[in-house]
């Protein structure tokens, strides 16, 4: 670790066990936590090269990030 970032990353793990550790923090924290969390560990520096994780990400609809709506509407 330097700087905050990790150096070495272990290779991609299998989607299964991806989704299983999502599953996990989705019932123990908020889902928008878990969203921006992912999102943001998806791109620190380029360096995590998990396609099973890209996939995760489009796929489930608990992971979307979203704006927030404005209060008067546009």
């Amino acid at each position: 670790e330097e700087d905050g970032t990790v150096s070495d990353l272990p290779v991609a793990p299998p989607k299964e066990k991806i989704a299983a550790a999502v599953s996990q923090l989705l019932a123990k924290h908020p889902r928008e936590n878990v969203a921006v969390y992912l999102h943001a560990f998806r791109g620190i520096d380029g360096a995590t090269d998990w396609p099973a994780l890209d996939e995760i990400l489009a796929e489930e609809p608990r992971l979307k990030l979203e704006l927030p709506h404005s209060a008067g509407g546009a």
